[in-house]
């Protein structure tokens, strides 16, 4: 997992470039990556973006096609997530208990705080 400014200092680099050329996938956390960035990289390789709070971790999500790495696939399973409107093409993610997943593993904010109605 590595941070956009890591990604960038990367995309810099064909000897970096290379070596990431190896990998199946590098995954980034920490904030939006430039286009240019992610568009130097997914030529390489598969680029996957990571999502996460200190109370959810990080909710289960897909690897997206090589061309839509900016964009996040959540699991409807596991994730659980209604997108609230908040008006001006802005969403909230709100995630909702399940009663089936066991909340400790894949909803951990419904264990550390077992009275969040969700």
């Amino acid at each position: 997992m590595l941070t956009p400014a890591t990604c960038a200092q990367l995309a810099k680099s064909e000897r970096a470039l290379r070596l990431v050329g190896r990998l199946k996938y590098v995954a980034y956390a920490g904030g939006p990556l430039p286009d240019d960035v992610g568009n130097t990289l997914t030529r390489h390789t598969r680029l996957v973006a990571r999502y996460g709070h200190t109370e959810i971790m990080s909710p289960l999500a897909y690897a997206t096609e090589w061309e839509d790495w900016q964009y996040y696939h959540f699991s409807s399973e596991y994730a659980n997530f209604r997108w609230d409107d908040m008006g001006d093409g802005k969403y909230e993610a709100v995630m909702l208990r399940n009663a089936k997943l066991l909340s400790r593993y894949y909803q951990p904010v419904f264990w550390i705080f077992p009275g969040l109605e969700g």
